[in-house]
């Protein structure tokens, strides 16, 4: 075993000549102890040193051995999933291709993998219904390579089917739906995936899913409230259901100052909630290194780039901001849900007046008591009936909580 995690060492070390040697002897040799070793270690590779080992795989495989990668089928790794693929599809012939299919009926869900990967490179008709089987798979990244391959041929009905699932009552078929667009390349209407987000009870996840099929700057540029509604989202979940790693993924630093330099009159008040939220929740995570403890250097930097960005703007920029913020009450139901908590969180008092016209014209009972407790916290009750209020909420538990705020 020392050995094999010696070649390993060897394929992954700076000298050039030495990793070389050791990636042939890996391919030449089918060495599989060698390939799965390489496995469990690239969980601690750095992503530069596995694009070396990739490029050095490459180099050493040719006509001759290409197909001795097979041997390493049983052991997935989507380090190296398309760098075999890539080779493959570049050697195989007909015969080859023909062999692939048989495997992939017939393989473990590690080889089908593998193998769907390579049919994105070669697309194939013929293995649409097998590929249209896994395509919403448990396994993501099955169903990630089985999605490309489909749209390698340009299949419509797994994207008929894909599309179903976005008007699905079960968010998690909505997120399969979601994660087959990413891999098949073409994205439904922007409308459809906004629709999407808007039904949703899991709204954090779903952003997350559209701000990579679609850079949210582009989604701002076609419909600024579709953008400003996806990244509301984003930073609500960033943190906690997204990881920090993604602000790179999002280009949240860029968004941001574009929102911040930008003049967004029409919807000045949900761009105010955006900022005040980002900058809460940057310093947070600066200010709290339980955030950020197991994050690697660069996410750190951008993280606290974020933060200096945010507060590089002056005390009359902010105070400007938490003035707009009342507008948002008279919007939708999820976006007063947003503003009544940055006006607690930031203690708008001169939010009161609009919270309580707010409070006797809306029909929801969520609200109805979030404005209270908002109400409350800033001191405004004095300004509303108690029985008035109480009236108006038939569901006892809100009800309880909502007389809570009076006691």
């Amino acid at each position: 075993m020392e050995e094999v995690k010696q070649k390993v060492k060897d394929l992954t070390s700076k000298d050039e000549s030495k990793a070389l040697a050791a990636a042939f002897e890996m391919v030449n040799n089918s060495d599989t102890e060698m390939y799965e070793e390489l496995v469990k270690t690239s969980d601690y590779l750095f992503q530069f040193v596995k694009d070396n080992v990739a490029k050095r795989i490459d180099k050493v495989v040719n006509k001759e051995n290409y197909k001795n990668l097979f041997k390493f089928f049983d052991c997935y790794s989507s380090d190296y999933d398309y760098v075999f693929a890539e080779i493959i599809a570049r050697y195989a012939d007909e015969n080859i291709k023909q062999n692939l299919k048989f495997m992939f009926e017939n393989s473990e869900t590690s080889g089908k993998i593998y193998i769907a990967r390579c049919f994105e490179f070669m697309p194939e008709p013929s293995l649409a219904s097998e590929f249209s089987k896994f395509a919403f798979d448990e396994n993501e990244y099955l169903a990630s390579a089985c999605a490309a391959a489909l749209g390698a041929i340009e299949d419509k009905n797994s994207y008929n089917t894909a599309l179903e699932y976005l008007n699905s009552d079960d968010d998690f078929l909505k997120l399969k739906a979601l994660n087959f667009f990413m891999s098949y390349g073409d994205n439904p209407d922007l409308s459809l995936l906004i629709e999407t987000l808007h039904n949703s009870k899991m709204p954090e996840n779903i952003a997350g899913k559209i701000a990579y099929l679609m850079p949210v700057t582009e989604i701002l540029n076609e419909n600024t409230e579709y953008g400003l509604d996806v990244l509301n989202y984003l930073l609500s979940g960033l943190g906690e259901i997204l990881p920090l790693s993604d602000i790179f993924c999002f280009e949240i630093y860029d968004t941001l100052s574009m929102l911040a330099k930008n003049n967004f009159k029409e919807n000045s008040s949900q761009v105010a909630v955006i900022l005040l939220k980002a900058k809460q929740k940057f310093n947070m995570f600066v200010e709290n290194d339980e955030y950020t403890f197991d994050e690697d250097k660069s996410t750190k930097d951008e993280i606290k780039a974020v933060s200096k960005l945010l507060n590089s703007f002056n005390a009359d920029f902010w105070t400007l901001q938490e003035s707009e913020v009342s507008g948002e009450l008279s919007k939708s139901e999820k976006r007063q849900h947003s503003a009544l908590q940055i006006i607690k969180d930031f203690n708008i008092k001169e939010a009161v007046h609009d919270i309580v016209e707010m409070i006797y014209e809306t029909e929801n009972q969520t609200i109805i008591c979030d404005g209270v407790a908002a109400l409350s916290s800033l001191g405004g009750l004095v300004y509303v009936n108690k029985e008035d209020i109480i009236s108006q909420i038939t569901d006892l538990n809100l009800r309880a909580i909502t007389e809570s705020y009076f006691l």
